[in-house]
């Protein structure tokens, strides 16, 4: 029927066809989230610099014409799940890229602090951030700080990220300022 649907009508499809590409990702997230309640961990070391090495490139790749700089620190080697600590940093990072794209110069950092009892992994970016008044909304399923017709995503990210860190223990915070960029700490003390 193309060829007899009129522009209003071609314009009707076309929000037919992303609205259920959005409800497409809501459902894969939900799906997803739900799943990490009952995945089991396979606990093993992980050194992470290599597997976030592997996620920068990755990100990076979704987006080649984007210059982004990226630095990653020293990554002490921890106990986790591999693919649930992969999934933590692709999220992270993932968003860090996302929320630099007004930035002029857009750069993320990734690396950890070591203290005597813990270390503490972050994601640091300059991009829009958020007001630390709604800090605790972030971290729940759909809640978004931002304009979806802004930055795209389905508000599952950070959720899983923290269901992620809890599930090993651990704690998940962040910093932020708007228009100063934001830092998500975690830590994981799974054995």
């Amino acid at each position: 029927a193309g060829a007899r649907l009129e522009g209003r009508e071609h314009h009707y499809l076309d929000e037919i066809r992303r609205t259920v590409k959005q409800m497409d990702g809501l459902i894969a997230g939900l799906l997803s989230l739900s799943r990490l309640g009952r995945q089991e961990l396979v606990v093993e070391q992980v050194f992470p610099t290599s597997l976030v090495m592997e996620v920068v490139s990755v990100v990076l790749e979704q987006d080649p014409e984007r210059k982004v700089s990226i630095t990653v620190g020293e990554l002490p080697p921890c106990c986790a799940d591999r693919a649930m600590l992969r999934q933590v940093f692709a999220n992270l990072i993932g968003n860090a890229v996302k929320f630099t794209r007004d930035a002029a110069e857009p750069r993320v950092e990734i690396g950890a602090v070591t203290g005597r009892t813990e270390t503490v992994y972050f994601v640091r970016d300059n991009g829009v951030g958020f007001d630390m008044a709604d800090v605790e909304r972030i971290f729940e399923p759909f809640q978004r700080l931002h304009r979806a017709d802004r930055f795209e995503g389905s508000g599952i990210g950070l959720a899983t990220v923290d269901r992620i860190v809890r599930r090993h223990g651990g704690r998940i915070w962040a910093e932020s300022a708007p228009g100063e960029g934001s830092t998500f700490f975690f830590t994981l003390t799974a054995a």
